[in-house]
């Protein structure tokens, strides 16, 4: 049912009831040490085609403690997906992880690794390098999340470290 307002007039909806949602709980240890990360992003992707909230918005986001501990709350019943994106390590993606409101959620664990380098070196038309160029590295085309990047020294050279593999 839709809801009919007219300019200039208050429309009361009356009282509203909203659903708790449901949790993901867990932890981010590095690979293969098998310590817990502090200090990582942890979100759940957006569905759908592209994934913009990451892009333009940090809500829903939260980090980890210093056990590399989490809480995701409210989400809505079904699979998902958990992005995470810690410092000094390739960012990592759990699929199907199940939200069920009104139960305790198991305690996922979710192992970063260091991930790979990118190097190389930037050079102009005229075959001379290029300083304070930028390089980004994208998983793809519609990757909107942040962005791993570096700037060429005066050489032209550049190196992006923590690449996810793929």
């Amino acid at each position: 049912d839709g809801v009919d307002v007219r300019a200039g007039e208050a429309t009361d909806l009356g009282d509203l009831t909203l659903e708790a949602g449901g949790k993901i709980r867990g932890r981010v240890m590095s690979r293969p040490e098998g310590l817990p990360v502090p200090g990582a992003s942890v979100r759940v992707k957006g569905s759908g085609l592209f994934d913009f909230r990451s892009m333009f918005s940090a809500e829903g986001t939260v980090l980890t403690d210093l056990a590399g501990r989490f809480e995701l709350r409210g989400l809505p019943a079904g699979q998902t997906t958990v992005v995470v994106e810690p410092p000094n390590y390739a960012k990592a993606e759990v699929a199907g992880v199940a939200v069920e409101p009104g139960t305790e959620p198991d305690e996922i664990v979710v192992n970063v690794g260091k991930g790979g380098r990118i190097e190389g070196r930037v050079l102009g038309t005229d075959g001379r390098p290029k300083s304070g160029s930028m390089v980004t590295a994208m998983a793809g085309m519609a990757d909107f999340s942040p962005q791993l990047s570096a700037s060429t020294d005066d050489q032209g050279h550049y190196a992006i470290e923590n690449v996810a593999a793929g």
